[in-house]
């Protein structure tokens, strides 16, 4: 097995990439990508499925990968990451794809639709959709966005936020 070290570059190093590809395809065309399994495939057509993502690749290949074995991707510019989701009883529930709202002093804003109250205080969003907010640091759950923390959590990542009526 890999020592923490080595496990530790491991996500560095698939953090760096990421946010490569993700500045490349800022600054070029829309293109998007898929991590599997610390393999990147880029694609200009992505479609996320519920249970698999769909890609042709530059090469003509057609992919079909299970979410599970998803790492990240980023389509029409929105970021998704895989992070564990632990219970407000501290317990590992699992990990999911979270949509990465905003990033800043090495913390990370991930958002996750669900109502699943055992997660975290749920918010709506932009949509009205039920919302989860957590913030990460290096891979690990940090802190969850509750109605007490929110004001100063959103405006430190400086993002506009509604709460209450």
């Amino acid at each position: 097995m890999f020592n923490k070290n080595e496990e530790a570059m491991k996500k560095l190093v698939a953090l760096f990439a990421v946010l490569m590809l993700a500045l490349a395809a800022w600054a070029g065309d829309e293109l998007n990508y898929v991590v599997v399994e610390g393999k990147n495939y880029f694609s200009e057509e992505v479609k996320v499925g519920m249970r698999n993502i769909r890609m042709t690749t530059d090469e003509g290949l057609t992919l079909k990968v299970p979410l599970k074995k998803v790492d990240a991707y980023m389509v029409e510019g929105k970021i998704f990451e895989r992070q564990p989701l632990i219970c407000c009883d501290g317990k590992v529930k699992c990990t999911a794809l979270l949509e990465l709202v905003a990033q800043r002093n090495g913390l990370r804003l991930y958002k996750l639709h669900s109502d699943d109250c055992r997660l975290g205080c749920c918010f709506l969003d932009k949509n009205e959709m039920e919302t989860i907010y957590l913030v990460y640091k290096e891979g690990n759950l940090h802190v969850r966005v509750n109605e007490t923390n929110a004001p100063t959590l959103f405006e430190f990542f400086r993002v506009p936020c509604k709460i209450g009526g």
